[in-house]
């Protein structure tokens, strides 16, 4: 007696077309598989590119602030000699200043003693010609 679940039939027909299915089926991945490849290595390239080209702006303007940065290193260290200049010039204007007003006071002084003087010598003196006697 045969056992039932044993037993079962294969049609040629049917298996080749199932084979013929399969293989349709495989082609159709393979070429979906390609197409996925070959917008990936596009995509990967596209992304390579903009990141060189990044990394190349990148690296130009780190370029361009290290020199605007010896720039300014440079126009701070001239604006420092300037303003010291400024102070020291600032204080010789005031040394000068002083000097000049302890000159217009010495001067004043001596004339009003020159003034003292004159009066004292018509008071008490030969007369004004004795002070300016030429």
């Amino acid at each position: 007696m045969r056992d039932p679940s044993l037993a079962f039939v294969v049609d040629p027909r049917r298996t080749l077309a199932l084979i013929r299915q399969a293989g349709d089926q495989i082609q159709g991945f393979q070429a979906w598989r390609a197409v996925i490849q070959q917008r990936a290595s596009g995509l990967f390239r596209r992304v390579y590119e903009d990141r060189t080209l990044k990394d190349a702006a990148i690296r130009e303007l780190e370029s361009h602030l290290s020199r605007m940065d010896r720039r300014n290193a440079n126009l701070e260290r001239t604006l420092s000699e300037l303003v010291s200049d400024y102070e020291r010039v600032v204080t010789r204007c005031m040394e000068a200043e002083f000097r000049a007003i302890h000159a217009e006071h010495r001067a004043s002084r001596a004339e009003m003693a020159a003034v003292r003087l004159e009066d004292l010598l018509t008071r008490f003196g030969d007369g004004p010609g004795l002070a300016y006697k030429e």
